[in-house]
């Protein structure tokens, strides 16, 4: 299960995801674009998460 965060440090927003290393290898492994599509899932999660800045 990805955890993802927002963090605010000296003004600047971060987000923050945590994937399981075993999902990374996965990833890594795979030659049919599951990488760049799990990638646009995470990033637009965060993104929902936190518009607006909304944390």
């Amino acid at each position: 299960m990805d955890r993802i965060y927002m963090n605010h440090r000296r003004g600047e927003r971060r987000i923050h995801v945590e994937i399981e290393e075993q999902e990374i290898a996965e990833l890594l492994d795979s030659r049919d674009g599951a990488a760049a599509r799990r990638l646009d899932e995470i990033l637009r999660t965060a993104q929902r998460a936190f518009a607006g800045g909304q944390s």
